[in-house]
């Protein structure tokens, strides 16, 4: 009788090898790339108004019972023209000002909102139209979100 050994190679071929740790390098960088992303556009806002609080006040000092009432103040927002908005960084202005204003309301509920200075850059320059798109797109960022009385 005639025996015949054959040899098989189970080890994985390089190329093979290559391609799945490219593979997994991409996952990887997809996550992290989806990580981030979360981070610079939801997280931020909440880790850095974490930091804040309303004042405490000391109730034992008063005389009387006095109920106070948490208000937020909001000042010179400049909203861009649509002649002088860039195509890319102002809607991207527009989004950060939109989620921290949300996220404000968010966390700290207050109960009076006042909204000082600046609002329009080359609000009294502006015509009919213009002044409609800014006040609808005033409306789109900071009452968009809660139903306020204005």
């Amino acid at each position: 009788m005639y025996w015949k050994f054959i040899k098989i190679d189970y080890r994985v071929n390089e190329s093979d090898s290559k391609l799945k740790m490219k593979f997994h390098r991409f996952i990887l960088s997809v996550i992290f790339m989806i990580s981030v992303i979360i981070y610079c556009e939801y997280l931020i806002y909440f880790i850095t108004l974490s930091k804040c609080d309303w004042p405490q006040v000391d109730s034992h000092n008063s005389a009387t019972n006095i109920n106070y009432t948490n208000i937020m103040f909001i000042t010179d927002i400049h909203l861009l023209p649509n002649t002088l908005r860039h195509i890319f960084d102002s809607p991207r202005f527009e989004w950060q000002m939109s989620r921290s204003f949300e996220t404000a309301t968010q966390l700290f509920d207050p109960k009076i909102i006042f909204i000082l200075g600046d609002t329009f850059d080359t609000g009294e320059k502006a015509n009919n139209y213009e002044f409609v798109t800014y006040i609808q797109r005033f409306r789109n960022l900071f009452l968009g979100m809660k139903t306020f009385e204005y």
